[in-house]
């Protein structure tokens, strides 16, 4: 089935669903990821704030009757789903089970990173009015960064004013723009760059198979780089959410922190406050205001002794240690703070006898509606009867709207759309084949407008009715799961071929897929002379040879090695023409292929066995051996299949010097990575950016 990837984030999801028990345990999956450590916030009738704690678990929770607003703030999925088919069931009792998941935004693993360059870009293409956020993964050490947006390529007009940030080390940095500051128009082409405030080189993260969003590519120092997609979020939504204006103290206004100890005056763009994104920076030890708790958001006009509206939000106590920042999410259903668009008001903590916090610094993103009540959401979804030929399927809504399900099978096109039947959220998917795995999506329209896609869920249809299907289960996630229907895999999009790439003349190489053992290649010191693939788990791409390694550990592994060589030759060209250097690659390691990925003993330490066997083409352009930033491509991690690397360049020289290097983290009980088949090829035209 063919997916649609968003290269950004879904900034803000609000939900309000209407509980009417007395005394009700909501279930709540917020997250479709296993490496990612997300909230989902959460505000309940009884005017209290909570959140779903952090990772891949399930939350329960207690509350009483009425509406419940939730919402998902900043989404940064980083880490693909594995999903399998596992027992559901609707629950019984004065239970609810809220599947906040959402469709697939960007996936990348963040497990491999760039060569060190001082300038990276990425193109994407708007899906919304304006850019919001861009966050960064950084693999180097931390340094200020500056990220501009820029129309079309990287050397476009620039939008907006530079912005920076300073993370590094395996974290993020996060950057801003203000409301309105820079607009996109739907559809265009745009450019984020983010270049080194101090000239040096510096390492994002990125995709341990390259790329991931079919709409945009990755530069080096200003070199495209079609098969790379750097580890950014971009955050450009099209979804009618709207930011209220801030209205920070001006010699705060870069960080956006207030210039009232305990909140945030703001102007609204719309008639509803639906998110509050509280930070809160402590001046003092937390004791000297904990006899003041519980603390709670109170939203006034124009300012902190202004007429209160709406209700009050008591949220879990913010102060920790001495000048730590502490986050907190608030959401609110769709009429529960009416507003006036262009008028001021305030968002401000107070203590429940109307104390203010002391020696606090505070800064808030809020957040409302173009239209109240509009955006349509599903809540939960669940198969309550499966057949050999079909699947009956129910589901909650938020707000109202018209729903149709799409399905067919994994990695095929679409099958069959479902309309939602009379009865609202319910559907039966029909004419399906016994004991076969199917995935299929929710699609939620508004009236006015707006739309939601669910993510895939996967079901498997019985061997024949009145009988189980005999396939075994894999094994659940959690302790709640057999309440959430389990989320589809989601393939990898296809790298961005340019226009200009022209195929033209084969430049002659020396024995390219190693057949004639190393004959014509330039190995690193210490590397292994050998080509063959004897006693090797892995075979050739074609042929009878190939070139790398395949490393058994002997004795205690040592968990701390690091190591890099590199395979080369030299090759004859025309200085000044633009050539493409191609090579399969495999890496390979144990606990793959990725069936294994799900075990009762998962921990995080077993994921980061993963790609610790990289390959990078590099071509040095003057004919030397220089394979530092552009000249070389990112890590690659295959996990045990052979790929296809490409690198661009422009001759320097009339001799060039082609080649691959191998990278090691550490030994596990085998460790391989292995070339073949290397090709050069002049292309007709330049690679212009």
């Amino acid at each position: 089935m063919k997916q649609k990837f968003i290269y950004g984030t879904i900034f803000l999801v609000i939900l309000t669903v209407n509980v009417s028990n007395a005394h009700v345990r909501l279930l709540v999956r917020n997250t479709n990821w296993y490496y990612l450590r997300h909230r989902c916030y959460i505000s309940l009738p009884s005017g209290t704030s909570v959140e779903t704690g952090m990772g891949r678990g399930a939350t329960e929770l207690r509350v009483g009757g009425g509406d419940v607003a939730f919402a998902h703030e900043d989404a940064a999925g980083i880490w693909p789903p594995i999903a399998y088919n596992c027992p559901t069931r609707l629950p019984d009792g004065p239970e609810v089970a809220l599947d906040l998941t959402f469709g697939w935004v960007y996936v990348a693993d963040g497990l491999c990173w760039t060569p060190a360059c001082r300038t990276f870009a990425q193109s994407f293409t708007a899906e919304g009015p304006e850019l919001v956020s861009v966050r960064c993964f950084v693999a180097s050490p931390p340094k200020p960064i500056e990220v501009s947006l820029h129309e079309g390529g990287p050397r476009g007009r620039q939008i907006g004013s530079i912005k920076s940030f300073n993370a590094g080390t395996s974290n993020w940095g996060l950057v801003f723009w203000e409301p309105g500051e820079a607009p996109t128009n739907l559809g265009k082409t745009y450019t984020i760059v983010l270049n080194s405030a101090d000239g040096t080189g510096w390492n994002p993260f990125v995709h341990s198979k390259g790329s991931c969003y079919d709409k945009g590519f990755a530069h080096f120092d200003n070199v495209p780089q079609p098969q790379t997609d750097l580890c950014l979020l971009i955050s450009n939504p099209g979804d009618g959410y709207i930011r209220h204006l801030s209205v920070p103290d001006s010699a705060n206004k870069e960080n956006q922190w207030s210039d009232v100890p305990n909140g945030q005056r703001f102007i609204s763009r719309g008639r509803n406050l639906v998110f509050a994104m509280i930070e809160v920076e402590c001046g003092s030890s937390a004791g000297s205001n904990s006899e003041y708790t519980p603390l709670y958001l109170v939203i006034r006009r124009e300012g902190p002794n202004g007429e209160k509206i709406g209700r009050k939000m008591s949220i879990s106590h913010l102060p920790g240690k001495q000048r730590s920042i502490k986050q907190r999410g608030v959401p609110y259903g769709p009429d529960w703070i009416m507003l006036e668009p262009g008028k001021t008001y305030f968002a401000g903590l107070e203590f429940a006898d109307g104390r203010i916090p002391n020696n606090w610094r505070t800064r808030m993103r809020l957040y409302g509606e173009l239209i109240a009540g509009s955006h349509p959401t599903i809540a939960s979804v669940w198969t309550t009867r499966i057949f050999s030929n079909s699947i009956e399927v129910v589901w909650r809504k938020g707000n109202p709207s018209s729903t149709l399900i799409e399905y067919g099978k994994p990695g095929e096109d679409v099958l069959g759309v479902v309309q939602e039947s009379g009865k609202e959220g319910w559907a039966v998917i029909p004419n399906l084949k016994p004991d076969t795995t199917y995935q299929f999506r929710l699609i939620a329209n508004s009236p006015q407008g707006y739309k939601y896609n669910s993510p895939w869920y996967l079901a498997r249809t019985r061997a024949e009715d009145g009988t189980l299907s005999n396939v075994q289960p894999m094994q659940s996630f959690g302790i709640f799961d057999p309440y959430f229907l389990p989320v589809a895999d989601a393939p990898l999009s296809k790298p961005m071929a340019l226009p200009s790439r022209i195929m033209a003349k084969t430049v002659k190489l020396k024995n390219p897929g190693f057949e004639s053992g190393i004959k014509g290649w330039i190995l690193s010191e210490g590397l292994e002379k050998k080509s063959s693939h004897e006693n090797n788990r892995l075979k050739p791409y074609q042929g009878e040879n190939m070139f790398g390694w395949m490393r058994p550990a002997k004795g205690k592994k040592n968990h701390d090695l690091y190591r890099k060589d590199s395979v080369t030759q030299k090759a004859k060209v025309k200085q000044g023409k633009w050539y493409e250097l191609s090579a399969w690659a495999i890496t390979a390691e144990p606990d793959w292929p990725k069936e294994k990925w799900i075990s009762e003993t998962w921990t995080y330490p077993f994921f980061q066995s993963r790609c610790r066997n990289r390959i990078s083409l590099v071509v040095d352009p003057k004919g030397d051996e220089d394979f530092t930033g552009s000249n070389s491509t990112q890590w690659f991690s295959t996990d045990g299949k052979w790929m296809l690397l490409k690198k661009a360049f422009q001759a320097k020289a009339n001799i060039v010097t082609i080649g691959a290097t191998f990278y090691q983290r550490g030994e596990r009980d085998w460790d391989a990575a292995f070339v073949d088949d290397f090709e050069l090829i002049e292309i007709d035209k330049t690679l212009t950016p």
